[in-house]
């Protein structure tokens, strides 16, 4: 007996039709995206160095830097800035555990150990958080602080002082003690 081949031909086009009937009515695999929320950028052992009109003016030195997508600056292993003067001659440094640099509003944030020191006066700031705002040429803080200068240690809650350390005010004063003998 013959077979006729194109009665197979007559029944695989039907069900090949409805196979790509089938596959063609379905939904599409929905593709998922994960939003990336993390730092846009990440740099390690930061040196910066800002200058003015040739002269430098400060250095910032870091372990890790992660800068945000919205442009502000993370300095979780620590920072260290130090400030020069017209000779080159370093007047004031700032030492913190981490930073937080508010880029909108050129804010800076410093937590945990942070210790601001004027060489010229000798004076070293300790507190666990302050605030620096460039603009205005200030720091404050609103958690202990302690003042070490020569022959005196001033502490106390609060502090309102310029971005130099050359003049400051300790808003709720506790102790000062003469250290000298």
């Amino acid at each position: 007996m013959l077979r006729n081949p194109l009665r197979y031909h007559f029944i695989q086009a039907p069900l090949l039709l409805l196979l790509v009937l089938l596959t063609a009515c379905a939904e599409p695999p929905k593709k998922t995206f994960e939003i990336y929320d993390g730092p846009m950028a990440v740099i390690e052992n930061v040196n910066l160095t800002y200058s003015d009109s040739a002269r430098l003016t400060m250095r910032l030195q870091a372990k890790v830097q992660r800068e945000l997508k919205n442009k502000d600056r993370v300095f979780p292993k620590g920072m260290l800035l130090t400030y020069y003067d017209e000779k080159g001659e370093v007047i004031n440094t700032l030492r913190a555990d981490s930073t937080y640099h508010v880029n909108l509003a050129n804010i800076w944030f410093a937590f945990g150990n942070v210790q601001l020191k004027n060489i010229e006066k000798k004076e070293i700031l300790l507190t666990e958080e302050l605030i620096w705002k460039p603009i205005e040429k200030n720091v404050e803080t609103d958690k202990f602080v302690r003042i070490e200068s020569p022959g005196q240690v001033l502490t106390g809650k609060g502090l309102r002082a310029k971005d130099d350390f050359s003049d400051y005010e300790v808003l709720e004063p506790e102790i000062i003690y003469n250290t000298s003998k």
